[in-house]
């Protein structure tokens, strides 16, 4: 009975010591990507052609992260926690072949860099900096979204911008009023 009981207890707690989100399945069903965790959380896009080999996404990190893919499924946004309150953000293009490319310098990076440049509060002035998903506009090849951060001056104050990111040009503009 014990050399039944062993087994069982290893099995368990190999369960116990690994999680795995949900896949989140493209819109047109080309590829999921499924994260999971064994001493940091990994990302892997699994393609539905069986052709296409599976990538692992970037780094390990200590949290899961969102991602919201374009409805043609060329695009990735991956906002990834970082810390309390931050987070950081990596922009992914999908090819065709299944060749799928990032974003050199990180997305809310280069968000932040635009952002300098305009009137208002800068990012060394800032804390709990990141940014927020809020669609994509295939219309116009977009990429909607918001940066936020707090004053380290100020409580209570900070900034919140909506952005948007033109994917054919490649760089950020503020939306028309």
């Amino acid at each position: 009975m014990r050399i039944f009981i062993a087994p069982i207890l290893f099995f368990s707690s190999c369960v116990l010591s690994t999680a795995q989100e949900a896949p989140l399945v493209s819109p047109r069903h080309t590829f999921t990507i499924s994260q999971h965790e064994n001493g940091g959380w990994t990302t892997i896009l699994h393609f539905a052609n069986a052709a296409q080999p599976d990538v692992t996404l970037g780094n390990q990190y200590p949290w899961p992260a969102l991602f919201y893919v374009s409805p043609d499924d060329h695009w990735i946004l991956q906002i990834q926690k970082s810390g309390s309150g931050d987070n950081i953000s990596f922009l992914y293009h999908v090819e065709q072949s299944g060749r799928v490319w990032r974003m050199e310098q990180g997305f809310g990076d280069l968000a932040f860099h635009f952002l300098d440049h305009l009137p208002g509060l800068h990012r060394g002035e800032l804390y709990h900096t990141g940014i927020e998903f809020r669609a994509w506009s295939m219309r116009d090849g977009s990429l909607r979204f918001t940066i936020h951060g707090s004053s380290v001056e100020k409580s209570g104050q900070g900034v919140e911008r909506e952005l948007l990111y033109d994917l054919q040009k490649h760089q950020f503009r503020t939306p028309k009023a």
